[in-house]
């Protein structure tokens, strides 16, 4: 495991969930953090996918983001969860935010973050032997409403040479 604290927007813990990888987290990072926004975002449904996960990560902690107005200046192109996240991964000066949405990501590197997605976390998982091929989990992840282009899915299996 790295000892790396990390902020998480919803949308790669819900990915990980769907594949049955949240522990992957752990493994890569020591901490994840989220604001209030994303824990709310994902328990919304306590039936929908990952959210009995969430509750019994011990290494997942809710945090609070402090500067609410900026917030509110992000809020007029994200969303509440992707604006909090941003905020708090600025503000904790981890660095790295796990994001996936591209306008949220676009916001996260102007604001100088580090940003990597769900399928940056299966390279990296794949590179570090903590888990099998690749394919069928991107093969998986296309049952969910998860963008990624012929392109992308053969670039990301190129990069981890398969």
């Amino acid at each position: 495991m790295v000892s790396r604290i990390v902020v998480s927007n919803a949308t790669p813990l819900i990915a990980l969930a769907w594949l049955e990888q949240l522990d992957l987290l752990p493994r890569l990072f020591s901490s994840v953090h989220i604001p209030q926004a994303v824990h709310d975002e994902i328990q919304h449904n306590p039936e929908a996918v990952g959210a009995a996960e969430f509750d019994a990560a011990p290494w997942l902690r809710i945090a609070p983001v402090q500067d609410s107005l900026a917030v509110s200046l992000l809020l007029d192109q994200l969303d509440l969860g992707e604006s909090e996240a941003i905020v708090l991964a600025r503000e904790s000066r981890t660095g790295l935010l796990l994001m996936d949405e591209r306008r949220g990501r676009r916001r996260a590197i102007q604001a100088g973050l580090n940003v990597v997605g769900t399928l940056g976390i299966l390279i990296q998982a794949r590179r570090q032997n903590l888990i099998g091929p690749l394919h069928p989990s991107l093969e998986r992840l296309q049952e969910l409403p998860f963008h990624m282009s012929d392109q992308l899915y053969q670039d990301v299996l190129r990069q981890v040479g398969e």
